[in-house]
């Protein structure tokens, strides 16, 4: 299953993440991130109810680099993770035997644990038979018209 392209947006880490890419600054430690699936629901901006993915065969992915500009359409400044190696994909296992719904994704740094922008899915998905696979296709962070602007600090 390809979800297609996801905008993660955390209005908590919008100003920072946007002033840090605006000084060619990494917004993590480690120069990379973490995705990370979850198998309960969860408030999006508190991260409260969030429970990880444990279906056989998960683990969190590491991201690539990151590039920032602007959209040619909107204006709006962009952050766009480069894919993991070997996509953000997670395959179920051989050894799973039960359902597990996935709610959604988080992106974290991974140096602090500190999630930098999640977001849930329109409806879970189920995961629940050996070689299933859910594919997210490229992820971007958009930041606020005003992200910038001194006066919103």
């Amino acid at each position: 299953m390809d979800l297609g392209p996801m905008d993660l947006s955390n209005d908590g880490a919008d100003l920072v993440v946007a002033s840090l890419i605006d000084a060619g600054t990494s917004p993590f430690a480690s120069a990379t991130g973490n995705l990370q699936l979850s198998k309960s629901s969860f408030n999006v901006k508190t991260m409260v109810g969030w429970t990880a993915a444990t279906f056989d065969g998960y683990a969190a992915k590491t991201s690539g680099s990151w590039e920032n500009g602007l959209d040619a359409v909107t204006g709006q400044k962009m952050l766009t993770l480069t894919p993991p190696t070997g996509g953000s994909r997670w395959v179920v296992g051989a050894n799973q035997t039960t359902d597990e719904e996935i709610f959604g994704v988080r992106w974290v740094d991974p140096a602090s644990g500190d999630p930098i922008a999640s977001q849930l899915f329109p409806e879970p998905i189920t995961l629940s038979s050996p070689g299933q696979q859910l594919n997210i296709g490229p992820i971007q962070l958009p930041f606020k018209e005003n992200a910038m602007d001194s006066s919103s600090l």
